[in-house]
């Protein structure tokens, strides 16, 4: 419900009336009557107000705000807490959002030398805001709003990165959503992967593409609305070239943003790159083949022939939205023939793009050259229902473990293949000898769960790295949320997958049953098989719903070992999707090329290190549930599409 005109909030704040209402909660003109200003204050959601960790977060976060001092970047003047509610006072800009210019233009095409600009100067805020290690994780033409001179400056810092810190559960996460727009997500935000400042040069290439072509860079003729489909066209299809919708854009441009929107993080330029390209192309303004650009969105578009009406699920992030997806403009049928990764050509001068490195708080760069990824294999196809033969199962010695139940499949050891995949972290392809082990034959359950979590109660003692020293008075086991309604909506069953949880509580877990967790390589072998045979754990046919649970196709994981169409030929079940598992290395983008010949395994060194994790998840779209993908967290995270299984020697 609005609050009413005239009303005075925090002794100061007159409210003059609504001007906004959005994912995060509504916005209001307010006159300050301490200071004698015209502000904009944003109130938090009552859901997100009452959630303990995100007020915590919220205050936090405005006061990193609020040190954000730059003209490209939307003032935070204060936070206040009135009456439960949560308000943050922010400049007042008048001049619109680009959105707004995108809805009044013709076709939704903004002129281009005015979306360049927009673009850039955002950039240059989002920049300034990386270099203090704040990631916006939001960016969309609703946050790009323009003063009375029609100078862009970027809002909602601090209110998106509140949302979404340190992976602690919240009302939010809890049931299968999160901050951000979908539609301008890059690929590592839906797979759940940490993000840094190119996440957000993602975004706003995504932004740039829209705003200059009147269509969404994934759009093609006939495809589906459906929330998983939108993940995979994020995901894995590259983007339709935007010379197809308009013909007489420069091709630096093009050029640009095929850099600015490649899938792997690592190969992205970083927002002060992007925007000092941008610049390098305003300033060539004359000498650049373009019509008038006011005219552009009147122009015909390359290979735009009628097609027949295709039927459309609905969109579920949010259809009363003014972001969510338009119709979709029809494409010539060439755009619909490859779903597979392609590597994009360099954008601009190397000297201009890649020789500064790219900055970010969080992801490191990967060491791997040009010449390594030219030759990655393509990715993985899309949804494919249709059943392919399959080889025999041949079912490996299983064993029941006393403590919990588990069952343990006993896999024999010998050389094994690894690596190979399409991220720069998945290289080189080689092989390594491991020793015979036995890994669980399905993740850890609640049921399982719960009986470590009585036996820890009645006081136990578990041999785990780091744990007596970083918690000498003992750690709380207990899932996030554990006992609350969100986590039995979460987890309504006993055979639900344990989530929640972190690398400690696993590890400790692996103990109390006399295992530990496998290391990644073990994991990638259970998986894919000795020879490294498998893309799949099932083999080569394309992910679909009989065999794995992604693309948050529900609110939650399922059960374990609801889908045996999915599972190994040694009868292991849910190694893709569902949900990640912890590994006990810790991770390095080049554990590939440095792994011993013998049973590798980087150990956990100390409590800043980051662990790896296995299998993808509920909540990952399709090309995730390779054998390959590697992921990684924080030792202390935990997320509700994570849980772990045990391994042991044999």
């Amino acid at each position: 419900m609005g609050k009413e005109k005239g009303k005075l909030l925090d002794r100061r704040y007159r409210l003059e009336e609504r001007i906004g209402f959005g994912g995060m909660g509504a916005v209001y003109r307010a006159f300050d009557t301490r200071i004698g200003r015209v502000v904009a204050l944003k109130e938090l959601r009552q859901e997100y107000s009452e959630d303990e960790m995100i007020r915590k977060r919220f205050i936090r976060e405005a006061q990193a705000a609020g040190q954000l001092k730059h003209p490209h970047v939307v003032t935070v003047h204060d936070y206040f807490d009135e009456d439960s509610d949560l308000y943050i006072v922010m400049e007042y800009l008048d001049g619109g959002t680009l959105l707004d210019r995108m809805n009044e233009a013709p076709g939704r095409c903004v002129n281009l030398w005015t979306a360049l600009k927009a673009c850039r100067e955002a950039l240059e805020g989002l920049s300034a805001a990386h270099d203090l290690s704040l990631v916006h994780r939001d960016v969309k033409p609703g946050n790009l709003l323009f003063d009375s001179d029609g100078t862009v400056k970027i809002a909602d810092f601090g209110v998106v990165t509140a949302l979404e810190r340190e992976g602690e559960i919240t009302t939010l996460t809890q049931v299968g959503t999160h901050p951000g727009t979908l539609v301008y997500m890059s690929p590592e935000q839906i797979d759940g992967a940490e993000v840094d400042g190119r996440s957000d040069v993602y975004s706003m290439a995504a932004v740039l593409y829209e705003a200059i072509a009147g269509v969404r860079y994934f759009e093609r003729a006939g495809m589906r609305r459906t929330e998983r489909a939108l993940m995979d066209a994020i995901c894995e299809v590259p983007p339709v070239p935007i010379r197809q919708h308009a013909p007489h854009l420069p091709v630096e441009v093009e050029r640009l943003l095929e850099h600015a929107l490649t899938k792997l993080i690592e190969d992205r330029p970083s927002a002060r790159q992007m925007a000092a390209a941008i610049a390098e192309i305003e300033e060539r303004r004359g000498e650049l083949d373009l019509a008038d650009p006011d005219e552009m969105a009147t122009r015909p578009r390359i290979g735009l022939e009628p097609q027949p009406r295709v039927e459309r699920g609905p969109l579920s992030p949010s259809e009363s939205s003014a972001e969510t997806l338009p119709r979709a403009r029809v494409t010539s049928p060439s755009e619909e023939a490859t779903v597979a990764r392609v590597a994009p050509k360099p954008a601009m001068d190397p000297t201009t793009l890649r020789d500064a490195p790219a900055r970010g708080p969080t992801t490191r760069a990967s060491t791997r050259s040009s010449a390594e990824r030219s030759a990655l294999p393509a990715r993985p196809p899309t949804l494919d229902r249709a059943e392919a033969p399959t080889k025999p199962r041949t079912r490996s010695p299983e064993r029941t473990r006393a403590r919990d139940g588990a069952v343990e499949v006993e896999l024999p050891g010998g050389p094994t293949v690894i690596g190979g995949g399409p991220s720069s972290d998945e290289l080189p392809r080689r092989r390594v000898a491991l020793s015979s082990f036995a890994i669980d034959r399905a993740p850890v359950t609640v049921r399982q769960y719960r009986a470590f979590l009585e036996a820890v109660s009645r006081g136990i003692s578990l041999d785990v790295p780091l744990l007596a020293a970083l918690y000498p008075r003992g750690k709380d086991h207990r899932p996030q949320g554990w006992g609350s309604i969100e986590f039995e909506m979460l987890c309504p069953t006993d055979d639900h997958p344990i989530v929640n949880v972190d690398w400690f509580d696993a590890s400790a877990y692996a103990a109390w049953v006399g295992a530990r967790l496998p290391s990644e390589v073990e994991w990638e072998r259970a998986a894919r098989g000795q020879q490294g045979e498998r893309l799949y754990p099932w083999g080569e046919q394309a992910p679909s719903l009989e065999r794995a649970h992604f693309g948050r196709s529900s609110q939650g994981p399922s059960p374990v070992g609801q889908l045996p169409a999915g599972a190994t030929p040694e009868g292991l079940l849910d190694m893709a999707g569902n949900v990640w598992e912890w590994c006990r290395d810790a991770y390095d983008p080049d554990a590939y090329s440095r792994y011993d010949e013998r049973d590798p395994c980087l150990p956990i060194r100390g409590p800043s290190a980051r662990a790896v994790k296995r299998g993808a998840s509920w909540t990952n779209a399709p090309h995730s549930l390779r054998c390959s993908k590697r992921g990684f967290e924080k030792l202390h995270i935990r997320r509700n599409n994570l849980g772990f299984r045990c391994a042991r020697d044999c």
